[in-house]
């Protein structure tokens, strides 16, 4: 049911932005690293007189100034940065080979030309060569950044777009040579799944320069034999099979149908309806169009309940993309399966929002 698959969805989004990693942690508890030393004191004087147990036990409580003052150098962090291997077949890419000077966003594309799923987060790191030498970007902070705990699936002979906010290693990124540091697991093997807590843990790189101007790079492509669609206004991006390249793209502000306009009306008002036209469309003979309703994210969080009644099977069925500022959906209205290509279409918008060729961009 669409009230099961949407109440779900949202409780899921709802709950992995509590679930929350830091992206660099460092720091030493002072405090507590004192308290252990003065509770050791504390130990031996009990053995010998019992005030003197007592002055201690005080002590401990952060009473005694000089004692608090022995400890004059924190202790080192222990942190081990885990070496992983890379797997042939996986890999990323950035959008660009050069970035300008203070950059803080960078949008990389992910690969995977196995027939196995992967699954990456939102974790990354950001590194610099220096001298040779990958050294990891970090900036003095007092603001707690973290990343929301979800997997992003890469399918089989699939690639996803993903975009890395660099804002929690840096304010801006100076000239240099730099890389996205990432990981990810492996699903299965040869189809079959390795099992929870079995599956492999897999590094990938994206490298990148900063200069005074930006290069655009010439992506990989897999599959020759589709194109690319991409709006970087909605954050979105579709593969098309390659007979649709010199589609068209229409905007308007209505479905055609009623009911479906004032429901959407009540949910955002600034609501838009966009039609990717295959381009041998005719209205003699007219293809199946790929027709979507693009709502603002913080209107529909606001307005959804109270325009539906609380009955989520009155909404459009849901594709991936948006980057969290928007939500696309399917046009109810525009779909006729007595049209050319309507086969094609559906296949490429998925019958459940995990299985769509929509991706956000």
């Amino acid at each position: 049911m669409m009230f099961n698959r949407i109440q779900c969805g949202l409780f899921m989004l709802g709950l992995c932005s509590f679930l929350m990693f830091g992206c660099s942690n460092t720091e030493t508890d002072q405090n507590s690293t004192k308290d252990n030393s003065t509770n050791q004191n504390s130990t031996k004087e009990n053995n010998t007189d019992q005030n003197s147990t007592d002055q201690n036990s005080t002590k401990d409580n952060n009473t005694d100034q000089n004692s608090t003052e022995q400890i004059t150098e924190e202790p080192k962090s222990d942190i081990t940065i885990k070496e992983l291997d890379e797997l042939e077949g996986v890999w990323i890419e950035t959008e660009y080979e050069t970035y300008e000077v203070g950059t803080t966003s960078v949008r990389v594309k992910w690969y995977n030309t196995l027939p196995d799923s992967m699954l990456f987060g939102e974790m990354f790191y950001l590194e610099e060569n220096v001298n040779g030498s990958w050294d990891r970007v970090s900036k003095v902070t007092d603001i707690n950044y973290g990343f929301n705990a979800v997997g992003l699936i890469l399918n089989p002979n699939d690639s996803r777009w993903h975009n890395y906010n660099l804002i929690c290693y840096t304010d801006g990124l100076a000239l240099g040579e730099y890389r996205i540091s990432a990981t990810f697991v492996r699903e299965t093997l040869d189809g079959v799944d390795y099992g929870a807590g079995n599956y492999p843990e897999y590094q990938v790189y994206g490298y990148f320069n900063v200069g005074d101007k930006s290069v655009p790079r010439n992506m990989s492509e897999l599959d020759d034999l589709k194109i690319e669609f991409i709006n970087d206004k909605y954050h979105f991006s579709i593969y098309l099979p390659k007979e649709w390249e010199g589609y068209q793209v229409i905007t308007e502000q209505e479905t055609g149908d009623k009911e479906s306009d004032e429901l959407f009306r009540n949910i955002d008002n600034e609501y838009i309806v966009m039609t990717i036209r295959h381009p041998n469309w005719t209205k003699e003979e007219p293809y199946q169009d790929i027709s979507l309703v693009i709502f603002r994210m913080e209107q529909w969080n606001n307005n959804v309940n109270d325009a539906t009644g609380d009955d989520y099977d009155l909404l459009p069925h849901m594709v991936p993309g948006g980057d969290g500022r928007y939500l696309i959906t399917i046009n109810p209205a525009a779909y006729d399966d007595t049209l050319r290509r309507y086969d094609e279409v559906m296949k490429i918008i998925g019958n459940e929002y995990s299985d769509s060729s929509f991706r956000d961009y």
